[in-house]
């Protein structure tokens, strides 16, 4: 079966950041899953090539989508969403391929740290201090922006823009 949506509409059943977690680590984590689903749906950066749809409902794979069944019991994202609508991270005027990820050891990784050849951009994704992981392990790959690191930040007061440009420096926020 495959759900054919445009994006916006897609990112209301993303099941990635649940109304557990505040609100602007939500409307961060919009906008850079936004980012990541426009990159591949590009044709010209396929994720999966030769096949008849462009995402998949893994996390292991692409993102975490349930549809309805998380709207429904999510309203905050869906604020989150919408109150991003639109909006993707860009470097030099380009969509940006923008990992993320849950938690780390106290750092991010690069793309070659993670044994990612000719990653896009990879000046964007330098290691950083990620201090509000520090304590945990790394889950997942570790490149872009963290699940811990973007909560505590958001804890902390920071907005979901400022979260975004300390995990991908020297981008920008435009519409899409």
């Amino acid at each position: 079966l495959i759900n054919e949506l445009p994006v916006d509409d897609y990112m209301l059943g993303l099941a990635e950041e649940p109304d557990t977690e505040p609100y602007e680590k939500q409307r961060a984590f919009a906008i850079a899953a936004r980012t990541y689903a426009t990159y591949y749906a590009d044709p010209e950066h396929r994720k999966f090539p030769g096949m008849p749809y462009d995402g998949d409902d893994s996390p292991a794979r692409f993102q975490s989508y349930r549809g309805y069944d998380f709207e429904s019991g999510n309203p905050r994202w869906l604020q989150a969403v919408r109150s991003t609508a639109g909006q993707v991270l860009t470097y030099r005027g380009q969509v940006i391929r923008a990992p993320y990820f849950s938690t780390d050891d106290g750092k991010t990784r690069t793309p070659e740290q993670a044994g990612w050849k000719d990653f896009p951009f990879p000046e964007i994704f330098t290691q950083k201090e990620d201090p509000w992981c520090a304590g945990m392990k790394l889950a997942g790959h570790g490149v872009g922006m963290s699940g811990c690191g973007a909560g505590g930040q958001a804890r902390a007061g920071k907005t979901a823009e400022e979260i975004l440009k300390y995990y991908y420096p020297g981008t920008e926020i435009a519409r899409r």
